[in-house]
């Protein structure tokens, strides 16, 4: 009876203790995990235009949350708060591209066959010969291989790869077509931007934040295309 009381009490405090260690490790685990993925971003060749991305959406993002505590202006509150949701956008954007760029290459499995054959028998020299035909598949190849795909996509951080994923991608694809969403949306910002009476003292906070996200927004336009070309030619 002692011996089962001791077992039991035994696995309990065994059982609790691994329980508190990995709660007890659980902030070092995710602490690693992070410095290991800032590791990996901070040495891609991508980091210019990470930095670049980043660097002009930032304003527009915490300009769209600060916006949140003013609503006397709703037209310039609607569009910072949109705004600030295409920012978001655009760094994903940005990640999903260096992401795509340093993925490893894949292989596809591939089946073999072969075109249709006759396959004939005959029977012995000097005796009644007879012949059979079979109308089918001579020879049957069933094994699978696999074929790399890197003449395709290119390897990593490759100007083949970099083609790739700027033409043939299909996240890339989406991602352009929310590019040309922002671009209307900031037309429509400097729309609204100039019809807001400047006299309106209740604006004038809105007003300002408009201003730098529509300048950081032009830069960016102007700019990112300089930004990933200086990546490019950190590309191996």
């Amino acid at each position: 009876m002692a011996a089962v009381v001791c077992t039991t009490l035994g696995d309990v405090i065994n059982s609790s203790c691994k329980a508190v260690s990995q709660v007890i490790c659980l902030p070092c685990r995710a602490l690693n995990l992070g410095c290991e993925k800032l590791g990996d971003v901070l040495c891609t060749p991508m980091m210019p235009f990470i930095v670049f991305t980043f660097g002009l959406m930032t304003p527009s993002l915490v300009y769209g949350i600060r916006a949140l505590d003013n609503y006397a202006c709703p037209d310039l509150f609607r569009w910072l708060i949109t705004n600030a949701v295409f920012a978001i956008f655009h760094m994903v954007g940005c990640l999903y591209i260096v992401q795509k760029l340093k993925e490893p290459g894949s292989v596809v499995s591939t089946s073999a066959t072969t075109a249709p054959g006759i396959a004939a028998t005959t029977g012995l020299e000097g005796k009644t010969d007879s012949i059979k035909m079979e109308e089918g598949d001579y020879v049957r190849i069933s094994n699978n291989f696999s074929v790399p795909q890197d003449h395709e996509r290119g390897g990593p951080n490759s100007i083949n790869r970099v083609k790739h994923v700027l033409c043939y991608d299909k996240g890339m694809a989406v991602y352009i077509v929310v590019i040309l969403f922002w671009l209307v949306w900031v037309c429509i910002g400097i729309n609204r931007r100039f019809s807001v009476d400047d006299a309106n003292a209740a604006c004038d906070e809105l007003t300002s934040y408009m201003n730098i996200t529509i300048i950081c927004g032009y830069i960016w336009m102007t700019m990112v295309g300089l930004a990933f070309c200086c990546s490019f030619l950190c590309l191996r």
